[in-house]
């Protein structure tokens, strides 16, 4: 996701969506071509973009009537580049 807004830097967002229960269900009722078609995943709800920022919302991290929390993408990508091999 972006926001754009003149005169500012852009608010840029990644939601990462997780399995639901739903998944499970369609997998052992539907097989695979129930998994396709149903697509169980989830989004987080709740996401709060900050303008100059680029933040990922992993939907993991939801709590239930609260905003997730993010997660920096600068940050990730570096501890991934950081990691040892």
């Amino acid at each position: 996701m972006v926001c754009k807004y003149p005169d500012t830097a852009d608010a840029k967002g990644t939601a990462i969506s997780r399995v639901n229960a739903g998944m499970f269900g369609n997998i052992l009722i539907g097989g695979g071509i129930g998994a396709v078609v149903d697509h169980a995943c989830t989004y987080p709800g709740w996401l709060q973009l900050v303008f100059g920022r680029a933040l990922v919302f992993d939907r993991r991290d939801e709590k239930e009537g609260q905003p997730v929390p993010p997660h920096v993408e600068e940050e990730k990508s570096a501890k991934k580049a950081n990691a040892p091999q």
